[in-house]
C-alpha cells in the first residue's frame, strides 16, 4: 500500500497486554503498512489522537482505564475524530460501560484472552469500514444499527486468516 501514513492505536495501562496484542497484531498490521502506536493512559490516547488525527484507522482502548472510563474515552473520540473505528478491550465486561460506548460508535468489544482468528477477522472489518471512509464515502460514523450491514459486505474477510 502506498499513500498516507496509518496507524492503528493501543491505549492500555497493562505494559504486558499492550505488548501481547501488539504482538498479536505484527502480521496483520504489516501486511497492510499500519503502525502501532501505543498509549497507556486516556489522557495519552488522547494526545496521539490529536497528533495523528485521521491517519488513525483504528484505536482499541481499554475498557478500564486509571484516568477515565473506556466510554468517556471513546465518546471523546467519537468528538474529536468521528471516522475513527473504535473497540473497547475488556477482561470483565461491565454492561454500563459498554452501553455507554455504544453510544459512542464503539464498533465491537474484545474480550481478554481474545480469541486470534477473531480478532484479526474484527480488525479487517472495522479496517474496511476506516478505508471506506478515508477514501471518501464519509458515512456517519457506524452505530449498532448500521454496524451489521457493513459487516456483510465483505464475506471475502471470512477467509482471513492473518
Amino acid at each position: 500500500m502506498s499513500g498516507p501514513r496509518q496507524y492503528i492505536l493501543l491505549v492500555e495501562d497493562d505494559r504486558k497486554v499492550a505488548e501481547a496484542l501488539e504482538k498479536e497484531l505484527e502480521s496483520w498490521t504489516r501486511r497492510r503498512s499500519i503502525e502501532v502506536l501505543r498509549a497507556s493512559s486516556a489522557a495519552e490516547g488522547l494526545t496521539q489522537v490529536d497528533m495523528h488525527g485521521d491517519d488513525i484507522s483504528i484505536v482499541i482502548a481499554e475498557l478500564q482505564m486509571a484516568d477515565k472510563s473506556g466510554s468517556e474515552f471513546l465518546s471523546e473520540l467519537s468528538l474529536r475524530h468521528p471516522n475513527i473505528v473504535s473497540f473497547l478491550l475488556s477482561g470483565v465486561p461491565d454492561v454500563e460501560e459498554i452501553v455507554k460506548s455504544l453510544h459512542a460508535n464503539m464498533f465491537g468489544l474484545i474480550s481478554k484472552p481474545w480469541d486470534s482468528w477473531n480478532l484479526r477477522l474484527e480488525l479487517s472489518m472495522a479496517y474496511e469500514v476506516a478505508e471506506n471512509r478515508r477514501i471518501g464515502s464519509r458515512n456517519a460514523p457506524l452505530g449498532p444499527a448500521a454496524k451489521g450491514s457493513a459487516r456483510a459486505a465483505s464475506p471475502a474477510l471470512l477467509r482471513e486468516r492473518d
